[in-house]
């Protein structure tokens, strides 16, 4: 009986092209609209590393004077100073700990003939790539030893590698980082967490760094974010720079620390040793504020305290999806146009047998083939919608992917939302009386 009513809901659309193609065009519009907002909105909101986004913390500490005000709404600054950086790395309570700032710096192969270029470059310790769980394609990250001493290791992205190698291993050979030749001991494999978690402070919706050296090499050779624009230098203090000893003495913050716990006692005991440094800092005179605090934000705590969602985009969501709704009003008044100019046909119909449960269930099939065809018409405005995004805007190159759970997510709401709003005409033209219409014919 279904694809009777199917081939009858075929029928139907073919009688009536018109009226038909312009509820296509209303539920299609809506639907792109609406999806191209949803892929978005979901993208920006979701969760990066969803299975231990509760284990990672970023660290934050009061250290500036009692007058200062970052405007946050706890008033904590999203980055640290290098003294407080250091301190923190220094402990042994979580089971990893990193720290990260990203510089601008020269990258250049060995072989002659090749352009030098500059590049963003991740300055971290080799904790980044357990605790973030960044893939590798060849090799593997720099050792404790490395960070120790800042020995000359780096791990390269695979476009890098890519670009200088030809995409070959290229563990254990050697490029020019600012002049000075560090050893490949890695490759990163392709690897985009979306949104950016680990470093929100330059762009959440950034592409991932291609150069990653460790981040003792920010004292040893001096590779700062002080003199470039690649990375975000802030200070509360009124202090007279001119050597990058001065810099890293500073009230700067300018530094990324993040520590991952195995259970909550092991975060607890992490927060005491932070109260401790602090009370210490007190004593020397150097946390001004009597009332300074600290706070460990998780994954998800921290994307809603950076606002990576903003307000904007939730608004925006919504006006997508009340625009669907004036759409399938639309709809729904052509919908019960055309139902009720087939009540004749429907009352001899219901003359010859036909009970109302079966008119309803096949105008609703009817209603649903509608749904998903401007589903689908749907779907594919949404594709060109998010592609011309891409274009137009770099931040969207991450964000604009429709996936196979929204393509399957777009039929689905089209079908389900116009059935809800073909139930009203359904209903109105199973009322029809047959005498009414036995008469006048």
């Amino acid at each position: 009986m279904f694809f009777y009513y199917l081939r009858l809901a075929l029928v139907s659309l073919r009688q009536t092209p018109a009226v038909s193609a312009l509820m296509l065009l209303a539920i299609a519009i809506g639907i792109g609209i609406s999806m191209t907002t949803l892929v978005l909105h979901t993208m920006r909101s979701a969760d990066p590393i969803p299975h231990k986004s509760d284990k990672l913390a970023v660290i934050q500490l009061q250290s500036q004077g009692v007058h200062a005000n970052f405007g946050s709404s706890d008033n904590l600054h999203k980055q640290l100073t290098y003294h407080d950086t250091v301190a923190m790395l220094e402990s042994d309570i979580p089971q990893r700990s990193t720290a990260m700032y990203r510089a601008g710096l020269k990258i250049e192969s060995l072989e002659p003939g090749k352009e030098p270029s500059k590049k963003a470059v991740l300055l971290t310790t080799s904790d980044f790539f357990s605790m973030f769980e960044a893939p590798l394609l060849y090799g593997q990250a720099w050792d404790a030893k490395a960070d120790e001493y800042a020995e000359k290791k780096t791990v390269i992205g695979r476009q890098l590698n890519q670009q200088l190698f030809g995409g070959e291993n290229s563990v254990g050979q050697k490029i020019l980082i600012q002049n000075n030749i560090f050893e490949i001991v890695g490759v990163l494999d392709n690897w985009q967490p979306v949104p950016k978690y680990y470093d929100t402070i330059v762009g959440a919706f950034n592409h991932t760094e291609q150069v990653f050296v460790p981040f003792s090499h920010a004292r040893a050779n001096e590779l700062d974010t002080w003199h470039n624009n690649w990375g975000n230098v802030e200070s509360w203090n009124n202090e007279s720079i001119n050597v990058y000893q001065q810099f890293l003495d500073s009230e700067s913050h300018w530094l990324h620390a993040w520590a991952e716990f195995e259970s909550e006692q092991q975060k607890q005991d992490f927060a005491t040793f932070i109260q401790g440094y602090i009370d210490q800092q007190q004593q020397l005179g150097r946390f001004a504020r009597e009332d300074a605090t600290y706070d460990l934000k998780d994954v998800m705590t921290w994307l809603n305290y950076r606002k990576v969602v903003g307000t904007d985009n939730y608004i925006l969501l919504v006006l997508s999806f009340l625009f669907l709704a004036v759409c399938l009003v639309n709809t729904l008044g052509l919908m019960l146009s055309k139902f009720l100019r087939r009540a004749p046909d429907v009352g001899v119909r219901r003359a010859l047998g036909a009970n109302r449960s079966q008119i309803f269930i096949q105008h609703l099939v009817e209603v649903g083939v509608l749904g998903l065809i401007g589903g689908c018409l749907g779907l594919l405005l949404s594709y060109f919608a998010l592609n011309h995004l891409k274009q137009y805007n770099s931040e969207y190159q991450l964000l604009a992917q429709l996936d196979v759970q929204m393509m399957l997510i777009a039929p689905a709401l089209a079908i389900g939302v116009t059935l809800l709003a073909g139930v009203y005409p359904a209903w109105r033209i199973c009322q029809t009386q047959p005498a009414r219409y036995l008469k006048s014919q």
